[in-house]
């Protein structure tokens, strides 16, 4: 199986971004990075990461839905 990841973002002041995605697969899993990341313990994240304890323990569990 294979996995890959994407970030998108809107680089235009001016044009709404319109994103379609498609797959070749008849399964299709979306995983929040930062769900995953704050479901590991804090201070793995923070040595692996190399970022402050504190914003490790900060990272939201539940995952965030964006709907525009």
């Amino acid at each position: 199986m294979a996995y890959c990841s994407h970030y998108i973002e809107n680089t235009s002041e001016t044009e709404d971004l319109v994103w379609i995605e498609m797959y070749k697969s008849d399964r299709v899993a979306d995983i929040s990075l930062t769900q995953w990341l704050a479901l590991t313990p804090a201070d793995i994240v923070a040595q692996t990461l190399n970022i402050p304890l504190e914003i490790a323990e900060k990272l939201q569990k539940e995952k965030q839905v964006l709907i525009a």
